[in-house]
């Protein structure tokens, strides 16, 4: 009984280090598939853009991240991957939620992004129930 207690909390230290995610350069994250990008995944002139990027790790690791843009199913990403964006100058709303494959009814997160043409902002998801917000981790 005397090792007990330290032994379990030793063992459920290394149980969630080992779960936690990581943030992903977006040069080094896998794009995601184009079947798994919904909206806003074309080039337009004058249009801003994101690069969002999902976190690597095992934490949620198994459950997909839809992203939303004012409401709207943008993309999936799996962990370590990225999506490109490219939306009008303005303010977004940028929502996250989880689930197996694509996922839009549990939206768990949201930010407000002014975007701008020519200024490109980067947007990281990351954990099991996903937290979302602007990065510059993640930039190259």
């Amino acid at each position: 009984m005397r090792y007990g207690l330290p032994a379990a909390a030793l063992a459920a230290a290394l149980f969630v280090s080992g779960c936690a995610t990581e943030p992903v350069k977006a040069s080094k994250a896998a794009l995601v598939p184009a079947d798994r990008v919904y909206a806003y995944g074309q080039e337009a002139p004058g249009a801003a853009t994101v690069i969002i990027v999902r976190d690597s790790g095992f934490t949620g690791g198994g459950a997909s991240h839809t992203i939303k843009v004012d409401g709207v199913e943008a993309a999936t990403l799996e962990a370590g991957e990225r999506a490109t964006l490219y939306l009008p100058p303005g303010d977004h709303v940028f929502g996250v939620s989880w689930g197996w494959g694509r996922s839009s009814n549990n939206v768990v997160g949201e930010i407000l992004l002014r975007l701008e043409a020519g200024k490109p902002r980067y947007i990281r998801t990351s954990g099991q129930l996903p937290a979302i917000q602007p990065s510059a981790e993640i930039v190259d």
